[in-house]
């Protein structure tokens, strides 16, 4: 039988209209699930699109290709199970629900249009409480194979307002500025008389200081000054001054490849911050990533507050300290008049400077000008700060990556073996946790006494028989049915504590803790207590929101005024902390939220 002739007064837009019209009233799509059911099952999840944004031109490719994939599979006989999904981000209320939901429509009209054939009659949400269930199950499973561990990931972070920043974030607030940066000198431990000299645009990172690190091909120098052998790169020495001076016009005495200088041992710069017995500290390291385009060719390495830093610290087992608190003050150092400071603020650094000229081991500070990130919700400077995280060992299953992906029959060839293959040859452990008061209740309870002793909870049947209590017919929904609102909890003083927890208005924890464990609050919503701020003895406090608004405001984005110029005393407020050359700026911290409720 033919097929009947297009009618060619129909435009292209509308023979597709009126063939999809066909399709849908024979029900074409139900039809082939039906005649496929009992195939061998081919699953497909689309990957969830947020629906609080419009699609675009880039969806209608990569849609048509993944149905292209589905009908393939389709043809070949197999049951092809085409669920739908939406991505939430965890959102924890009625009001924020509704607004991902805002363009649910335009998404569903795009792939009708397209022919895009998907189940939205059954989608998964992110939000919802089967789906945190099936990623809990997940999640225990990973544990009982050893991959879930906790870790650090250092990320740009505003301490004011107590959250990291994307990637996309990020490039919202980058501004050309300009700050002072300082040269200093490490003396060798074996011979004080040989010293590395190291240039950062931090100085209040020194502080953590545990190695340096030089590229293993570079050529370096030793410049000796009144008995004195200064040791840059090469390239450097006519950039680095002592007394006024170039270095490179001083005597060289002598020349070789970074590859010589590691392993040897140096005195640390400021002697003020406690180490962990664990982990090596003190020494030169091998750096790819340190080159002669600024600085000394020589890098101070402190792991808490740079991403190269902390590779370097996990690859040569360095010794880990984070001297700051997450409001950007120092804490418990053994340089009394620096704790409670704010690492940027411009007396800080003062004295940080002032410290170092007092011990020698300053050599001079210049002006910098470069591109300085800002947080965009409130102005303030960023640092790049280790935050504790939780990952995925991705890595324990590289090997088997690799080969699977050799066998996969890539079109074009280039794409598995380059861009795909190169993704999974230089893969690391994927950071799955994040600072946010809502999401997906991390299901992972943490010992007090001791950090390793821990439970992981795969059900919420699980959790009520751990509870000892039946859960409510709403768990994790806000009692008043506005939603659920889950928020990443930390409670101490009890001998396991979660690590995360749903919660439930008005001021009651929903499960995993004894029943007689309540939150208690001067506002009719409790739930405020998360956000209260405690103070070292881990009582809660309130907060003074106006007099560290003063005080942070002070330390904001450097003037013309706080740069130093050649000869003059240093003030430097710390600049970019970035991986090859300089240190990555900091700053202020947040405001603490306003009445703090209790927790009892």
């Amino acid at each position: 039988m033919a097929y009947p002739l297009l009618d060619p007064k129909l435009t292209a837009d509308a023979l597709e209209k009126q063939l999809l019209a066909a399709w849908k009233h024979e029900r074409l799509f139900e039809k082939t699930q039906d005649a496929a059911r009992y195939g061998p099952p081919f699953v497909f999840y689309e990957g969830p699109p947020t629906a609080n944004g419009r699609p675009g031109i880039h969806h209608v490719f990569a849609r048509t290709i993944k149905d292209l994939v589905c009908r393939y599979h389709t043809m070949l006989g197999q049951g092809v199970t085409r669920i739908a999904g939406w991505d939430t981000h965890g959102l924890p209320n009625r009001l924020c629900r509704e607004n991902v939901f805002k363009y649910k429509t335009d998404w569903e009209s795009l792939s009708e249009r397209i022919a895009y054939w998907l189940d939205y009659d059954h989608p998964y949400i992110t939000y919802s409480n089967d789906y945190i269930e099936t990623v809990w199950w997940l999640l225990k499973r990973l544990h009982e194979k050893a991959l879930l561990y906790r870790g650090h990931k250092v990320l740009p972070y505003c301490p004011r307002c107590g959250t990291a920043l994307s990637s996309h974030e990020l490039a919202l607030g980058y501004e050309e500025v300009q700050t002072n940066s300082v040269y200093v000198t490490f003396p060798l431990a074996p011979d004080a008389n040989r010293q590395l000299v190291i240039w950062t645009t931090t100085p209040w990172t020194l502080l953590a200081n545990v190695a340096v690190a030089v590229h293993p091909d570079l050529e370096y120098g030793e410049y000796e000054v009144n008995g004195v052998r200064y040791i840059v790169a090469a390239e450097r020495a006519a950039h680095v001054h002592v007394g006024g001076k170039p270095l490179g016009a001083a005597p060289r005495v002598a020349g070789y490849r970074g590859r010589e200088l590691v392993g040897l041992k140096y005195v640390r710069p400021l002697e003020v911050v406690p180490l962990p017995q664990e982990g090596q500290r003190a020494i030169v390291v091998a750096g790819a990533f340190v080159s002669a385009e600024e600085g000394t060719g020589l890098v101070h390495m402190a792991p808490a507050f740079g991403a190269d830093d902390y590779a370097a610290a996990q690859q040569y087992g360095l010794a880990f300290a984070n001297p700051v608190a997450p409001d950007g003050t120092f804490q418990d150092t053994r340089w009394p008049e620096i704790n409670g400071r704010l690492v940027t603020d411009k007396e800080t650094n003062r004295l940080i400077i002032e410290r170092l000229k007092h011990e020698g081991r300053w050599l001079e500070t210049l002006p910098y000008t470069h591109s300085y990130p800002f947080c965009w919700r409130c102005d303030s400077a960023l640092i790049y700060y280790a935050r504790s995280s939780w990952f995925v060992r991705t890595t324990a299953v590289r090997a088997r990556m690799l080969e699977v992906n050799a066998q996969v029959a890539w079109h074009p060839p280039e794409v598995g073996s380059g861009r795909f293959g190169a993704w999974l040859e230089n893969n690391v452990d994927w950071a799955l946790s994040r600072d946010r008061y809502w999401g997906t209740p991390l299901n992972v309870w943490e010992c007090d006494a001791e950090a390793e002793h821990r439970e992981v909870i795969g059900s919420y049947a699980e959790l009520a028989e751990r509870w000892g209590k039946r859960l409510a017919k709403d768990f994790g929904h806000d009692a008043s049915g506005a939603g659920g609102d889950r928020r990443l909890v930390r409670f101490r003083g009890h001998a396991l504590r979660p690590v995360a927890l749903p919660v439930r208005a008005p001021g009651r924890l929903q499960g995993a803790l004894s029943g007689r464990l309540h939150l208690r609050g001067r506002r009719p919503d409790a739930r405020v207590v998360l956000l209260a701020p405690r103070d070292r003895g881990h009582r809660v406090r309130r907060a003074r929101v106006q007099e560290r608004d003063r005080e942070r405001a002070r330390a904001r984005r450097p003037g013309p005024e706080d740069v130093e110029e050649p000869g003059q005393r240093g003030e430097p407020l710390g600049g970019d902390r970035g991986g090859r050359r300089g240190r990555r700026p900091p700053v202020p911290a947040r405001p603490e939220p306003g009445m703090a409720a209790e927790a009892v």
